[in-house]
């Protein structure tokens, strides 16, 4: 059993880094947009944004149905950001644990 869940444990970690990854990239385009310094009209720039948006999004989407805005502040990146930090920890805790029962190398 753990030999199948351990590599799995380890995928799903990976996910969550590079998910993690995105939502950085697609909250700093968003400032960088927001702030002047790249402009909108770029096909690079659209390239990326569309990209980013199409795979953030749809997570944002449904958090924001959830929580309010206060004040019109968007606290869905920061909810979903600890999310992922948490249950990147608790992926973390249990291979961790795995890797005690079994003598895997984390």
């Amino acid at each position: 059993m753990n030999a199948v869940l351990y590599p799995l444990l380890k995928i799903l970690l990976f996910a969550l880094s590079g998910y993690k990854v995105l939502l950085l990239a697609y909250a700093l385009l968003s400032w960088l947009y927001l702030f002047g310094i790249i402009r909108p009209d770029s096909n690079f720039f659209a390239a990326v944004n569309q990209f980013l948006t199409s795979i953030t999004e749809p997570i944002l989407v449904q958090i924001r149905r959830f929580v309010p805005s206060p004040g019109g502040i968007d606290l869905s990146f920061i909810v979903l950001f600890i999310a992922i930090q948490m249950s990147s920890e608790i992926v973390r805790r249990f291979l961790v644990s795995l890797s005690h029962q079994a003598d895997y190398i984390i």
